[in-house]
């Protein structure tokens, strides 16, 4: 959300320096966004479409430049637009009552599974310990993308509270790694985490729907 904003931001403050730069200094000053809201807008459309007319002494090159970067900051800017609305809508969707999970927590897990199994230093030099910290980076990279846990409908937050569930399991054998059967818990933990991937997998499917 914090990313989008900022992106939203800057896309703006894009805009608002060419409309008060660039564009006035090619098209002339009456072609401005103020000028826009406060005069004719066709007067100005057939100005964007003739540049050549208004100024015949600019090169083939800048006429053909500034439409594209235009259409291309109107594209980049309704897109931002698009996934900053969807993310206002999908905050002001209620939590379902039923969900284990809540916004990051899943993220916020895998961080503190991940450095709990750092701190592990007597295992730093195992090629399996090694496998199995770059197996929970990866899961971590993935969960730092995934939307808010807690909202949606009743087989999006089944699947969620079976990560969960998965997340329970991670957490008890990663307490335990070092009693018992070493490797026999070490491939315990890649089931898991394997078993997660495949939940996030079937989450983002059932979110589409």
């Amino acid at each position: 959300m914090i990313v989008l904003f900022i992106i939203f931001i800057a896309f703006l403050l894009v805009w608002i320096i060419a409309d008060f730069t660039v564009i006035p200094n090619i098209y002339g000053e009456d072609v401005s966004f103020l000028n826009w809201l406060f005069t004719n807008p066709m007067k100005i459309i057939d100005t964007l479409k003739d540049s050549a007319a208004v100024l015949p002494g600019t090169d083939n090159m800048t006429r053909r430049l500034v439409p594209l970067l235009m259409k291309i900051w109107v594209i980049g800017f309704t897109t931002v637009l698009y996934f900053l609305c969807r993310q206002f809508h999908i905050k002001a969707e209620e939590k379902n009552i039923n969900a284990l999970f809540s916004d990051k927590e899943p993220y916020l897990m895998i961080q503190d599974i991940s450095t709990a199994l750092k701190r592990m230093r007597k295992y730093e030099n195992c090629k399996e310990w090694n496998a199995l910290i770059y197996s929970v980076k990866c899961l971590e990279e993935r969960l730092s993308t995934e939307s808010d846990f807690g909202y949606g409908n009743d087989k999006v937050i089944k699947c969620e509270n079976d990560i969960y569930q998965q997340f329970q399991c991670l957490l008890d054998t990663v307490q335990n790694v070092g009693n018992d059967d070493f490797r026999e818990n070490v491939s315990a933990l890649h089931i898991v985490i394997k078993d997660i991937d495949y939940l996030l997998q079937k989450r983002t499917e059932l979110k589409r729907r």
